[in-house]
């Protein structure tokens, strides 16, 4: 037990956090008395820059989802979807097999499978 409490005081001291914030690490300090690396300084000079770019990424994103939610909603109102007969999309299949195999030769053929697998599981 005595063991675990100085790991884990040794890792919240602000001279470990500080060396962790630099090469190879860069990780962010959560210690308020650590140095930010010059590495993470061009992304923050120290934790409240952090803590304000992590608020202003989280505003951002919801703006983008209610954005993306209004655009979604304004196609879903003019678009028409009608559901292909079973026959169609089989032929449509045998019709793109062939690009499965080009895209396998270009990217990783296992990210290929993973996506067609997972494909044919949704329908």
């Amino acid at each position: 037990m005595d063991l675990a409490a100085a790991y884990i005081n040794a890792a919240l001291s602000p001279d470990v956090q500080s060396r962790m914030a630099d090469a190879p690490y860069f990780v962010a300090p959560i210690s308020s008395e650590a140095q930010f690396s010059k590495g993470l300084q061009a992304y923050a000079a120290g934790m409240k820059a952090l803590e304000a770019m992590t608020v202003a990424v989280a505003h951002r994103r919801k703006i983008a989802a209610e954005l993306d939610a209004k655009a979604f909603e304004a196609l879903k109102a003019k678009m028409q979807y009608d559901p292909m007969p079973p026959a169609a999309l089989d032929e449509m299949r045998r019709a793109t097999v062939g690009i499965v195999d080009v895209v396998k030769k270009r990217v990783a053929p296992e990210l290929v499978d993973r996506i067609v697998a997972e494909t044919a599981r949704a329908r």
